[in-house]
């Protein structure tokens, strides 16, 4: 191109070299005091977009970190205060202990029971008033809702709260399908058997059953073969039975394992022919079966054994049950018709029945009818039977009337289930759920109990298996916490480290560029001094 005055071509060369150094010298300055070496979406698109999504999960873990530690604090307070509460319950076993003790007079025994007294009070008030964070750490009080006829207090769960692995059954229909598939069950309403088929008559039923305070109604057989673990407890039947074959008002027979009965009562009438026995809670026993019913009762009319019919295998416990009605049977007896049974331990028993023989004359065993090679111990137990301790009617009323009747009560359905975000996301995965309830409801009755009775040694030491079971939960959830916590804090320190290699600059390389583009500007800005001059040339030709 040859000279002009119009158009200078080095001039123009020199601003965009000037303007592109002066770029290059802002990008460094940006880069050097922010930090980064993307500030945003035009440095690095793809690089932008990968950076956000990596703050926004560095935000949400941060925030997840506080979470955890809060959670943690909250399982702690519930842990350390339900400490304190084990300590008292712990002192009371002590001093019902020492008042079960034949050496201390009515004085002495008044002064312990006020302690006794003065501590479920304050155990009830520290459950009461554990809070975190203006929330009930325990859960609110359950509400009573009325008496039962079973021997303990029993907590009503509602549906809301059922507890894992127990299938919810509301109908007999519901009640059979369950069972038959070897279930746990809890019972939500009382229910009469309809069309019913017996449980277990050809696999044994090794489940629990839960009556959560309901009652079943039947005249046809329930449990017809129970096994190796199964559980029937809190639960009301009322039954009218009438068999060929060994009856039970619960189950008919059981000759595997363990079988437990507890918290529960039978009414009604329950009838084998004159050559078969029929059992208040379990027909048969046989085998190596290893029993305990407790905490439980029979009123009505039995031709065999008020609680047990026939007993065969290794050990039969029997603890705080009572029997009223009418047992009979030849070698009827008021806890047990027969029994060839290893050891039958009976302890804590009332039988205020009248056992006699099936055709109604004479009188059968107060506890035990037909002994046959076996050990059998009875303690602190006593019935209407001429040598087997016998008390009057009235006395024995008052035994029964001393075990009380337990009250029901509901867990609101508003539970302390606590749910902890410990993941980023929106996964089962990213939350736990702790529930912080206690119920305790036990203590209602363990302010007026009878401190010398081994009963009320039985409920403290239920009390302190659910404290225990309780502190245990609740430190597997501390656990879990701290290691979810961990994880976290993991994720953190690779989400930084890998957020700092995409968007962080590096101040030696960027100042290299800055210093390269200084003296690329200071340069082209003394070219373009010369260039401007250019034109200027023209005017030596004129």
């Amino acid at each position: 191109m040859g000279l002009t005055i119009n158009t200078n071509l080095s001039s123009l060369l020199v601003q965009k070299s000037l303007s592109k150094s002066t770029n290059s010298l802002n990008v460094a300055i940006e880069r050097m005091t922010t930090g980064y070496k993307i500030n945003s979406a035009k440095d690095d698109a793809a690089g932008f977009a990968v950076a956000k999504g990596m703050e926004v999960k560095i935000s949400s873990a941060n925030v997840i970190d506080s979470n955890i530690s809060i959670g943690i604090s909250l399982l702690n307070t519930a842990n350390n205060t339900a400490d304190v509460m084990m300590t008292h319950l712990q002192r009371i076993r002590d001093l019902c202990v020492e008042a079960s003790n034949d050496t201390y007079g009515t004085d002495s025994i008044d002064a312990i029971k006020a302690e006794v007294e003065a501590r479920v009070q304050e155990i009830q008030r520290i459950k009461d008033s554990a809070e975190f964070n203006g929330s009930k750490i325990y859960g609110e009080n359950p509400t009573p809702i009325g008496t039962t006829s079973l021997m303990n207090d029993v907590m009503r769960i509602s549906e809301d709260n059922a507890p894992a692995g127990y299938t919810v059954v509301k109908t007999s229909a519901e009640l059979q399908t369950a069972l038959n598939n070897n279930e746990n069950v809890l019972l939500m309403n009382d229910i009469t058997l309809s069309g019913w088929n017996p449980i277990g008559t050809a696999t044994p039923y090794s489940g629990t059953i839960d009556g959560n305070g309901y009652k079943i109604s039947s005249n046809s057989t329930f449990i017809s073969y129970a096994g190796n673990g199964a559980v029937i407890k809190n639960l009301e039947a009322a039954v009218n039975l009438t068999g060929d074959n060994i009856y039970g008002g619960l189950i008919n027979n059981a000759d595997e394992g363990a079988v437990i009965i507890d918290n529960c009562r039978v009414t009604g009438t329950i009838n084998g022919y004159s050559s078969y026995p029929s059992g208040g809670f379990i027909g048969d026993i046989s085998g190596d079966s290893i029993v305990s019913v407790r905490n439980s009762s029979f009123d009505g009319t039995v031709n065999g054994g008020g609680i047990v019919a026939t007993a065969n295998g290794d050990v039969l416990n029997i603890n705080n049950v009572y029997v009223n009605g009418n047992v009979k049977f030849d070698g009827s007896g008021g806890i047990v018709a027969q029994t060839m049974t290893s050891n039958v331990n009976i302890n804590d028993a009332v039988v205020a029945a009248s056992v006699t023989n099936y055709d109604g004359t004479g009188s059968g065993g107060g506890f035990v009818g037909l002994v046959m090679g076996t050990s059998v111990t009875v303690s602190n137990s006593y019935s209407s039977v001429d040598g087997d301790n016998k008390k009057s009617d009235a006395e024995l009323a008052a035994l029964i009337a001393a075990k009380g009747t337990g009250q029901i009560y509901t867990i609101p359905a508003t539970s302390t289930k606590t749910n902890l975000q410990i993941g980023i996301d929106s996964s089962s995965n990213s939350s736990l759920e702790v529930d912080t309830r206690l119920s305790m409801v036990s203590l209602n009755t363990l302010a007026t109990a009878d401190i010398t009775a081994s009963a009320t040694l039985n409920t403290i030491d239920d009390l302190l298996k659910e404290v225990t079971a309780y502190q245990t939960n609740i430190g597997a959830s501390i656990n879990r916490l701290e290691s979810a916590q961990e994880a976290n804090q993991i994720q953190i320190s690779n989400l930084t480290s890998s957020l700092s290699t995409i968007r962080d600059a590096d101040i030696a390389k960027e100042s290299s560029s800055y210093i390269k583009a200084q003296i690329l500007q200071q340069a082209s800005a003394t070219l373009l001094s010369t260039a401007n001059q250019t034109p200027s040339i023209a005017l030596n030709l004129i």
